[in-house]
């Protein structure tokens, strides 16, 4: 094969490698950790998988199997406005406080009494983002392309399985990868003529 075509064919390969994956799924929510003072969880709009009209939100939901290693911390977010369709934005994060060995991350309203979150497979699962400082957890943060459950309530009760999370490469990743695979194009259509 030709050295040029087979760097243009590396480079689209990667190109697609890194995107394919995470857009071929369906995914109700983002994580972007790229700066860990700044962690993002967004909703992508993606509905529910399962119907749950009775947890509440000061149960909140659960992204299973979320950090590398178990711990035990409670933190507020930064600024929140995620919230499940019904329910209030989240203000309460937590490493499921009822199992020191889980790993997976609660998300939750602090403000009782609790308010029915009204999960359905006709609505979107969630709306909005959360911003928080995890720079603490640093070290339990999962890797790009790590992906889950999301459960509502929580591991000590839990609920209907909602839907998936992934943690997204940070967004210059992407303009990498597509401004590589044009560059080697460029290159190839230049050496071609």
């Amino acid at each position: 094969m030709n050295p040029k075509r087979l760097i243009c064919a590396i480079s689209l390969g990667f190109c697609v490698a890194t995107i394919i994956p995470l857009s071929a799924q369906t995914f109700q929510l983002t994580v972007d950790e790229s700066n860990p003072a700044a962690v993002v969880i967004q909703s992508t709009g993606q509905f529910a998988q399962n119907a749950d009209a009775v947890t509440l939100d000061s149960t909140g939901i659960s992204l299973l199997s979320f950090f590398t290693s178990p711990g035990l911390f409670t933190v507020a977010p930064t600024s929140s406005t995620l919230q499940a369709p019904t329910g209030r934005a989240y203000s309460l994060l937590n490493g499921d406080d009822t199992n020191p060995l889980t790993q997976n991350l609660r998300i939750a309203n602090s403000a009782i009494p609790g308010q029915a979150q009204g999960f359905s497979t006709s609505l979107a699962a969630f709306q909005g983002s959360l911003l928080v400082d995890f720079s603490s957890q640093t070290s339990r943060l999962p890797a790009v392309g790590t992906t889950g459950q999301i459960i509502a309530s929580w591991s000590g009760s839990p609920g209907v399985v909602l839907g998936q999370w992934v943690v997204v490469p940070e967004p210059e990743t992407y303009g990498l990868a597509v401004g590589a695979s044009l560059v080697a194009f460029a290159l190839w259509r230049r050496r071609e003529r």
